[in-house]
């Protein structure tokens, strides 16, 4: 993989005179780091995977569970469900 200078970092062509036009160039730079350990990507996505895991293991996700209250009953629970349809029948009167 071949890598160039942006051309902000890049010498104007007014600066380079005609003379030493090889400096004004920009020059080539090669990614060491593939030669190095070709590799890299799936380095890295292995070293992720381990790191997420052993995350996910250390602190697993819980939910409280829902507590049952003593004076909750089923009578409440039809009156809320009135309440709810009513309020959401006015809701969407509104609109």
């Amino acid at each position: 993989m071949t890598w160039s200078v942006p051309r902000l970092l890049q010498p104007h062509p007014s600066q380079c005179h005609g003379r030493h036009l090889d400096v004004c160039r920009p020059p080539a730079v090669t990614d060491v780091h593939q030669d190095v350990c070709p590799d890299i990507d799936l380095d890295v996505a292995e070293v992720t995977s381990a790191l997420t895991r052993s995350y996910e293991e250390s602190c697993p996700c819980r939910f409280a569970p829902r507590r049952k209250v003593p004076w909750w009953s089923p009578e409440l629970a039809e009156l809320r469900r009135r309440t709810r349809r009513l309020l959401n029948m006015v809701l969407a009167a509104k609109r």
